[in-house]
């Protein structure tokens, strides 16, 4: 309930398997609460406490502390769950994008239980985005 762990692989009766949060191939996509701008969260391999949310316009205002939550553009999670809170802002890259150091909510340390979140409408929306990619 504090936050997202990952993305759900595969299920039997008993068992889930998971692609962590904390695997650097899943890229999943984010915003800031507040202002609605989106990006890609990934963690980098370096520190299990943060990932790094890219992508993200360097002309938008962003502050240490600002909420970050799942943007609801995939059919992996809903809009609005947590991810974590702004912990560092770089401005150095040049061009139109900005990195950021997103403190995660969960606690990977600590976690022992998680809730598993199923989107009802999952097929009917993948299948509409393939389709979509064709045109």
């Amino acid at each position: 309930p504090t936050g997202i762990v990952g993305v759900v692989k595969d299920v039997s009766a008993n068992y889930t398997s998971v692609i962590s949060l904390l695997n650097q191939s899943l890229k999943i996509s984010a915003m800031f609460k507040e202002s609605g701008y989106f990006g890609s969260i990934n963690w980098d391999g370096k520190n299990y406490r943060y990932v790094t949310f890219s992508e993200l316009p360097s002309h938008i205002e962003i502050n240490v502390g600002d909420t970050v939550v799942t943007s609801g553009f995939s059919a992996m999670f809903p809009k609005g769950e947590m991810v974590g809170l702004v912990n560092e802002i770089d401005r150095s890259e040049t061009g139109e994008f900005v990195e950021v150091q997103v403190e995660l909510s969960v606690n990977f340390k600590k976690l022992q239980y998680v809730m598993v979140i199923r989107n009802l409408l999952f097929d009917e929306q993948v299948k509409l985005e393939t389709e979509s990619r064709h045109d």
